[in-house]
Parts: C-alpha cells; sequence; structure tokens
C-alpha cells in the first residue's frame, strides 16, 4: 500500500469487483442440492399422519428431491455444454453435478433410517415439523458496546419435539472440516 496504491488496489479481485467467467463447481453443486433440498422438506406436502400409532410421517419427500435435483442438474448441464468453456473444465462441472446426483441418492437411503434413530435415542430434539425452507433470515446480535445483525439463507425453520424452534442446516463438502 505504502510502496504502489494503484498496485495494491489492483491485488484483490474483491476489491476491484471481479467476477471469474469460470463457474464455481463447488458453489454449483452445493445451491443444486440445497435448491432440492428445500423442495424435499417443502412443509405444504406433509401431512399429519397418524398421530394415535406414534408413528410420525417422514420429514421430507425422497421423490421430490430425486426429481428436483435430476430436472435443475440436467438444465445445468446444457448451459454448461452451451457455453464457450474448455471441454475439460466442462467434463469437470458435469462431473462435480453428478456427484451431488448421487449423494442425494445415498442421502435418501440414510436419512429415514437417521431421522428414526433420532426419534427414539433424542425423542426431545428430534424434528416434530418442518415450517419453512430457503429462509432469509436477520437476527440481531447485541454484543457490549456493539449492535450486530446476523444474516443470511437457512436451510429450514423447524420445531423440535420438545416445543423449541430450531434452525435446519445441510452442509455440503468435499471432507470433513
Amino acid at each position: 500500500f505504502k510502496d504502489c496504491r494503484q498496485r495494491w488496489d489492483f491485488s484483490s479481485p474483491l476489491r476491484m469487483n471481479l467476477e471469474s467467467q469460470n463457474p464455481n463447481k463447488n458453489l454449483m453443486t452445493g445451491s443444486l442440492v440445497h435448491e432440492a433440498l428445500a423442495k424435499a422438506y417443502e412443509p405444504s406436502w406433509q401431512t399429519a399422519g397418524d398421530q394415535s400409532s406414534g408413528e410420525m410421517p417422514p420429514l421430507f419427500n425422497a421423490d421430490a428431491l430425486v426429481s428436483s435435483y435430476d430436472t435443475a442438474a440436467q438444465a445445468r448441464i446444457d448451459e454448461i455444454q452451451a457455453s464457450s468453456l474448455g471441454e475439460e473444465l466442462k467434463a469437470e462441472l458435469v462431473k462435480e453435478i453428478y456427484l451431488g446426483q448421487g449423494m442425494l441418492r445415498h442421502y435418501c437411503l440414510w436419512a429415514p433410517g437417521y431421522e428414526a434413530d433420532q426419534r427414539r435415542e433424542h425423542p426431545q430434539l428430534s424434528i416434530r415439523e418442518v415450517h419453512a425452507t430457503e429462509l432469509r433470515i436477520e437476527l440481531p446480535l447485541i454484543l457490549p458496546g456493539y449492535y450486530l445483525y446476523y444474516e443470511g439463507t437457512v436451510d429450514g425453520l423447524v420445531t423440535l419435539h420438545n416445543g423449541e424452534v430450531a434452525i435446519l442446516e445441510h452442509k455440503t463438502a468435499a471432507r470433513y472440516p
């Protein structure tokens, strides 16, 4: 900064508001996954189920999860194939989309068992009802001397069996942090 302010200014793509022409494969796949999960957990399709037997209805619709991802993924693949990106990058992006598809197919196999285990092992902390998905939130955080907001989008707003309201958040990652 002290030697050359112009070089300092040009050294940061963020400061210059530059955007890459190449899509971020992780962000692209994560966005497709989150959009599909939002449709699968959408509360409008859920029914009350037979509460008298103690059985709760599933929290998500596996068919909606797979079909919404497949539809969005195919549209994204078509966009990628029609773009002017290099063939190697196109193949890498399409491979990543198919990886997301496989993740969600396995999620459909895993989630019902996990949901049942949570209801059995932690009945008060398991999810009773999903109220909304892909919800934009703004929460005030009052700290001594500061007034801040936590702002962002959460995957879902849920009620737990103990009556508390909680945030549902899914994470996609190449490896555990």
